[in-house]
């Protein structure tokens, strides 16, 4: 399992590494990090999380889910967003 989750967050997604707490509280502090929540990283990220938890490797979802949970959002509110707040 952890061969499919590897390949996709090192060459596919690299903005998916790592828990996910530390930069989505950077980017809602004003730090703009290019694709951290895109539906590729969203897909890699989601995948990633699945593979690492089916392998029984120590992953905690906390990091992850609010990741996971602020790229969904921000997937589902980029085609609505109008004016100065679109990217």
């Amino acid at each position: 399992m952890t061969s499919g989750g590897v390949p996709q967050v090192q060459f596919w997604s690299p903005e998916a590494a790592g828990g996910g707490v530390t930069l989505v509280m950077a980017y809602l502090n004003g730090i703009f990090i290019p694709n951290l929540l895109c539906l590729r990283t969203l897909v890699a990220k989601v995948v990633g999380t699945v593979c690492g938890i089916l392998s029984s490797l120590a992953v905690g979802p906390e990091g992850p889910m609010v990741h996971i949970g602020a790229a969904v959002a921000s997937v589902l509110t980029t085609p609505f967003m109008t004016g100065s707040f679109a990217e």
